[in-house]
């Protein structure tokens, strides 16, 4: 009878034991799940620059580029000798380099506008596989957002801007905060990536999960082979969790200050374009910040799908991915920033 007592006591204790870590895993998930941990402070004070002091600071720039930067893939300015009506900024992707849009920015400098497209911080490296741009962290970005609009300010009386996955999320930025851009074409910005888990998620849990997680690499593709063979050359062909975290947490920002109802008062058009092929980027996320900015008067609001008989994966602004139609898509984002 006593071992019979003893035996219930340790399945009672086991029960609560069990219980109680049950609710400390919960709590612990819904922490992870909910709470906002990210804090993200723009820099708004614009400066507004001459054509000549413009040109001098995209020169120091481009001069100053760190050695390890292969040629083709330095910041480059076309412009027509003096200060369009609009400049055009054409962000690239994470991973990618300013080359992305060499075909893109000869098209538009053509049709007369100045163009700038900057390189993003640790990107653009001979080495692709090189460990270096796995320091890119939140505050890199944010300088490169102020740094680019500030140069972009002295080459244009206004400013639009074309891009792709996280520069399109920097770009929609950029089309928040600073004043002087009126229209921006969002190519599968990146708000939130497309993960296989059973269940929905949010900014804040990929956020928290991220800044828990041990940094790593991970591979763009799922075979080692794949990643050694395909893509374009000058494209890394991993990325870096702390990278990703970087790009979530200035979208949550953005999140947060649009549902804010701050929001400036000039004219501007914001294209979000999208491809169901994509593999990388949450679609259902960008349809939410569309529908947040659709609440805004002064804003025009446009979505885009594109075919899915094109067959287009993330990087389909990428000229040398397999998949790409820039003969198709070109003139399609031309079309949304002049008309």
């Amino acid at each position: 009878m006593h071992t019979l007592i003893q035996k219930m006591k340790m399945l009672n204790n086991l029960i609560k034991w069990l219980i109680s870590l049950t609710l400390l895993i919960v709590i612990l998930f819904a922490i992870v799940y909910y709470y906002p941990s990210f804090d993200v402070k723009f820099n708004k004070n614009e400066s507004h620059l001459s054509f000549r002091s413009a040109k001098e600071n995209a020169n120091n720039l481009i001069s100053n580029e760190p050695a390890e930067v292969n040629q083709e893939c330095s910041s480059f300015v076309l412009d027509h000798g003096n200060k369009t009506e609009i400049v055009v900024v054409l962000f690239h992707g994470y991973t990618n380099c300013p080359k992305q849009f060499e075909i893109l920015a000869n098209q538009l400098y053509a049709k007369g506008f100045n163009v700038f497209v900057p390189r993003m911080p640790y990107h653009g490296y001979s080495d692709v596989a090189t460990d270096d741009f796995g320091k890119l962290r939140k505050e890199d970005l944010l300088k490169y957002i102020h740094e680019s609009m500030e140069i972009a300010s002295g080459l244009g009386e206004s400013v639009r801007t074309i891009a792709i996955s996280g520069g399109a999320t920097l770009a929609a930025c950029a089309a928040y905060y600073y004043d002087n851009v009126d229209v921006a074409v969002l190519s599968s910005p990146f708000f939130l990536p497309k993960l296989s888990l059973p269940f929905d998620y949010s900014q804040n849990f990929v956020i928290n999960t991220l800044k828990i997680m041990p940094p790593e690499f991970k591979w763009w593709n799922d075979s080692i082979q794949d990643n050694a063979t395909s893509g374009p050359l000058h494209a890394y062909p991993r990325i870096h969790t702390k990278g990703i975290l970087a790009f979530i947490e200035i979208a949550a920002q953005l999140r947060k200050d649009l549902e804010s109802g701050q929001f400036p008062q000039q004219k501007s058009r914001i294209v979000f374009i999208k491809s169901m092929g994509d593999q990388s980027v949450r679609n259902d996320v960008i349809d939410e910040y569309a529908e947040l900015w659709r609440g805004y008067e002064n804003t025009e609001v446009l979505e885009y799908t594109l075919d899915p008989e094109l067959g287009l994966k993330h990087d389909y602004l990428e000229p040398l991915q397999s998949f790409a139609r820039i003969d198709v898509v070109y003139p399609l984002l031309i079309d949304f920033l002049q008309n």
